[in-house]
């Protein structure tokens, strides 16, 4: 049967209950150029909608499509290559397959678009309880295959897929504005009724460039309980499956092959609770130039022309057994987004306990990347224990440029996984919160790559890891835990530090290996540390002895400097000679022992803002050692130490003594795997005593002396609401106490500063100043700038210091109807601007005309440890 037309909308039901008998097919073909709008029939409604050329509508009504048993698989993979004209495949996929039936065979090599289609010809069952038939095609694959017995291991097998259907959906290619014009289907504007799309192949569907106009596409349907499964898509001018606005929908077992621009997909953002398990995805294509969809995958959206077979915008949603076998871009692109009153930007990934919703993928064969986070990221709610984000079983292989490639990420975990064959296994780039590998292969030269393929040991890289961090922002460096790296034999490291331009100066947290293991590795493709300067404070632990020497124990690598080893044992640190060299050696050291080491940040604070550059520090410890050290243009000292007691002094480049108010110190990323580690409490200075007309002899000051800094919640007499900030800098007010992380706050007392024309000193305050400091989110400090008003110029900053981000606190009389307890006003000693929280749950500083006494203005001080409420007086 072949039904021919221009359109076809369905308001009622469009029923094809079970599979057509062998040899029946029924073909839905789309033509003609006219535009068309969907009117609803419902006795005169004038709500029409824009359906565009070719379209095939499902509106109001429901479409009931079951045209493949449910015993049929789509796509197996393969047992063996028997010859260049037979292949072995199980037989829950053979017993569905017929004479002539098309077939595909996916790549099996880092190019992209090696893959076959053949016709069978004939189908075999073995007789030897197997469960396994042998199939014959038309023409010879003369490439070879890997296959579940070989050659090399099973885990490589290719696709093999099933492209034929006994009902088609086909269009024309006869617009005027050029052969990309294919049919559309759609399921439109229809939620809560249970669609079945199963079993229909679908040609030359999708109009390249048009939003809304793809093989099949769920729009605005909200919750959707319908299945799209066993279908296949070939030869798509745009995209393959798009869920868009729709929940609930499972899109199971399909197969996409040859269509342009992004493959199955969510596509706003907002959808939840879609399942996307087995599909296979092959041979993704760019969209031409010229067909701008306003999308990632046109032309000109980004730095560069890229599409995707699976594009996430939400992980609440789950990803089972998906196949991607070949890309000419990417193979998955988790591209989330971040709307203003519903952002899944930062939404944890949807949970299954106890297994992960994100399970059993592949990725292999794409040009660019098996799995891409540039640009915008992906940063779930979590934590280092509990990432917000868990991968699991996810096997990357084969890609030509990039495994993974990180960017604006994390904090997640990949587990159980393997990382294989990819130039590059992770690249692990700029902004990133940390990404945990945890029993995972990272495998340079499998045997398919080294025996079936021939290629030998190889130049691949492992891990890819850039070690530039800031030390006052989240990004975290990787962590590895029961973690094997293989078949690194050749001249590819399995782990390479490099130096990103875009992130900050030095070194953040150490990478942190545990339970790592080795086979097959040669020592100089063990990590070290290049002799840029910008690398100058790396070092990584290596817990189990396995990546230093050989010959070596449990130790550190380092930077081969002085400064790194300058209260180390004499004898602990050997140059590695494959580290690379410059005129001072070896650019690395092993450094064995059992020593703890810690980087730490030396702050000196002068009472002016813009302070002194270039420093000397001059840092001894007990035993008698001493360094000194040089601040270059930065305004503080990064140290590795030892465990110990320090004493330090800072100078002018000249040599003169520089007697700083205060010294912050502080341990740079997480603590230590180690335990016995320096801490800020083994550190005294000398400095200036804290009166307003210094004396000339400094006083020796001890840090662990000082009277703690109170930890309190500052919550808002009004609206209950407390004020809260992430470690990007996310602030508002929240009604939630928790995460503490968010709502700790150390109030860190400051030395007044006298500058004139600040409110604090024209109006002849004397209150104590302080920072409002949130410790466990990054050390971010509450500001306010100067020429704003209200919710404008308000925020957190953990970057370089400046007036705006003191604080006096004044005691205040509580409204009646407040939260019992003594009330406080915030108010800023530069700009007099002063905190509020109103009826409309804006957080913002308003300027010290306005009237304070209203209720928005006052805030209670929470104290941490037992709740109570902090007398404001009580802080002089």
């Amino acid at each position: 049967v072949r039904i021919t037309t221009t359109n076809i909308y369905v308001q009622g039901l469009f029923d094809l209950p079970s599979p057509l008998d062998t040899n029946n097919e029924l073909t839905i073909h789309l033509y003609g150029t006219n535009e068309y709008w969907f009117t609803p029939y419902d006795g005169g409604s004038t709500d029409a909608r824009s359906v565009g050329k070719k379209p095939f509508v499902v509106a109001g009504g429901t479409i009931h499509i079951q045209a493949v048993s449910n015993e049929c698989e789509s796509w197996t993979q393969l047992i063996t290559k028997v010859d260049d004209y037979t292949l072995t495949v199980k037989d829950d996929f053979a017993n569905c397959l017929s004479w002539n039936d098309e077939i595909l065979v996916t790549s099996s090599t880092k190019t992209w678009d090696a893959d076959s289609t053949r016709r069978i010809t004939s189908i075999v069952p073995q007789d030897d309880g197997s469960d396994s038939s042998i199939i014959t095609v038309d023409n010879a694959i003369t490439r070879s295959l890997p296959g579940l017995l070989g050659p090399g291991e099973s885990v490589y097998a290719v696709e093999v897929a099933s492209l034929s259907r006994s009902v088609h959906f086909t269009a024309d290619s006869d617009d005027p504005d050029g052969p990309h014009i294919g049919g559309h289907f759609m399921i439109g504007w229809t939620p809560n009724v249970e669609q079945v799309i199963a079993g229909v192949k679908i040609d030359n569907f999708g109009q390249g460039g048009i939003l809304g106009r793809y093989p099949i596409h769920f729009h605005l349907s909200g919750v959707s309980p319908s299945t799209v499964a066993k279908n296949v898509i070939i030869n798509s001018n745009h995209r393959c499956i798009l869920i868009h606005d729709t929940d609930g929908t499972t899109v199971d077992n399909n197969v996409c092959y040859n269509h342009r621009g992004h493959g199955i997909a969510t596509e706003v953002g907002t959808e939840d609770d879609n399942v996307f398990k087995y599909n296979l995805v092959a041979r993704t294509l760019l969209l031409p130039a010229g067909q701008d969809n306003g999308q990632s995958d046109t032309k000109g959206a980004h730095n560069k022309h890229q599409a995707t077979s699976y594009w996430i915008r939400n992980f609440n949603n789950e990803f089972i057994g998906n196949v991607a076998a070949g890309s000419s871009s990417l193979c998955w692109w988790p591209e989330m987004t971040k709307k203003k009153g519903r952002s899944t930007f930062w939404e944890k990934q949807k949970s299954t306990t106890p297994v992960s919703s994100f399970r059993d993928n592949v990725a292999h064969s794409c040009k660019e990347a098996g799995m891409v986070t540039y640009f915008r990221g992906w940063k779930p709610e979590g934590t280092h224990d509990e990432p917000g984000g868990v991968w699991d079983n996810f096997k990357v292989y084969k890609n030509p440029y990039n495994g993974f490639k990180f960017h604006q990420t994390g904090p997640i975990k990949i587990v159980n996984s393997l990382i294989a064959d990819n130039t590059v296994g992770v690249m692990y780039g700029n902004g990133v919160w940390e990404v945990h590998l945890e029993n995972t292969i990272v495998d340079g030269a499998s045997k398919d790559w080294r025996f079936r393929l021939g290629k030998g040991c190889s130049s691949h890289i492992g891990i890819k890891h850039s070690s530039n961090r800031w030390g006052e922002t989240p990004e975290r460096s990787m962590a590895f835990t029961n973690t094997t790296f293989q078949n690194f034999c050749g001249s590819g490291p399995m782990f390479q530090f490099y130096y990103d331009s875009r992130s900050g100066p030095g070194m953040g947290d150490a990478v942190e290996m545990q339970g790592t293991n080795l086979v097959n590795v040669w020592e100089k493709n063990k990590p070290t540390f290049k002799c840029q300067n910008e690398l100058r404070d790396n070092f990584l632990e290596d817990v189990d002895g396995v990546l230093g020497p050989t010959d070596k124990g449990p130790g550190y690598i380092i930077r081969n400097r002085n400064p790194s080893k300058a209260f180390l044992p004499p004898d602990a640190c050997t140059p590695l000679w494959y580290s690379g060299s410059n005129e001072w050696g070896q650019c690395s050291a092993f450094c064995e022992g059992t020593f703890c080491l810690r980087l730490m940040r030396i702050k000196p604070f002068f009472g002016e803002w813009t302070t002194h550059t270039d420093m000397k520090l001059l840092l001894s410890n007990d035993e008698g050692t001493e360094f000194e050290y040089s601040s270059l243009e930065f305004k503080h000292f990064d140290v590795l130490l030892p465990a110990g007691n320090y004493h330090g002094s800072v100078y002018k480049a000249d040599g003169t003594e520089l007697m700083a108010r205060e010294i912050d110190v502080y341990g740079i990323g997480d603590d230590p795997i180690c335990q016995d580690f320096v801490t800020e409490a083994n550190f005294t200075f000398a400095t200036a005593p804290p009166t307003p007309s210094p004396t000339d002899t400094p006083t020796l000051s001890s840090v662990p002396t000082v009277t703690a800094d109170p930890i309190v919640r500052i919550q808002n007499a009004l609206t209950q609401r407390y004020l809260w900030t992430r470690w990007d800098g996310g602030f508002k007010g929240s009604e939630d106490i928790e995460p503490l992380t968010n709502t700790a706050i150390t109030l860190v007392k400051k030395v007044c500063p006298n500058d004139a024309g600040y409110y604090y000193n024209e109006n002849g305050l004397t209150s104590s100043c302080y920072l409002i400091k949130w410790d466990s989110a990054n050390g971010r400090r509450l500001f306010a700038k100067a020429g704003s008003d209200w919710e404008n110029g308000v925020g957190t900053s953990s970057g370089k210091y400046f007036n705006d981000q003191i604080w006096f606190i004044e005691a205040s009389v509580c409204e009646e109807g407040t939260a019992s307890g003594p009330c406080a006003i915030l108010r800023n000693i530069v700009n007099g601007r002063t905190m509020y929280d109103n009826e409309n749950l804006v957080v913002g500083a308003a300027a010290p005309t306005w009237l304070f006494e209203k209720t928005k203005y006052k805030w209670h001080l929470v104290d941490s440890t037992n709740g109570g409420v902090v007398d404001a007086a009580g802080l002089e």
